[in-house]
């Protein structure tokens, strides 16, 4: 996963803020393949296993689909960017996500996440 901007914050009492921003086409990537993973493995009454659509996944469980995207790209973006992060979080705490990121599939995500 590419990460186009990345900005590093020290905030007060030793935390760290650190802001990403995904492109949008990785974003695109990674809920395709989901999707599909999805699609293989779904089980809708009216198809066979391995066969369902993947506009009615999306139909039926639309925004927990996103939702579940976005924690995928989330998770690997801060692995990413805390790759050769000098400062590293505490093993005992894992950087959380600041506020409610605006994700949408067609245009790059940006987020922050604080840690100790």
């Amino acid at each position: 996963m590419e990460i186009t901007e990345k900005k590093i914050e020290d905030l007060e009492q030793s935390r760290v803020r650190m802001t990403l921003t995904i492109p949008s086409r990785d974003v695109r990537a990674e809920y395709d393949a989901m999707m599909n993973e999805y699609a293989k493995n779904a089980r809708i009454d009216g198809f066979r296993k391995g066969h369902v659509p993947v506009f009615v996944l999306e139909r039926k469980f639309g925004d927990s689909l996103k939702t579940e995207a976005m924690g995928r790209v989330i998770e690997k973006a801060v692995e990413e960017g805390l790759k050769d992060a000098t400062r590293q979080p505490l093993t005992y705490e894992p950087p959380a996500v600041e506020g409610e990121p605006q994700f949408n599939l067609d245009s790059d995500f940006t987020f922050s996440v604080t840690y100790d």
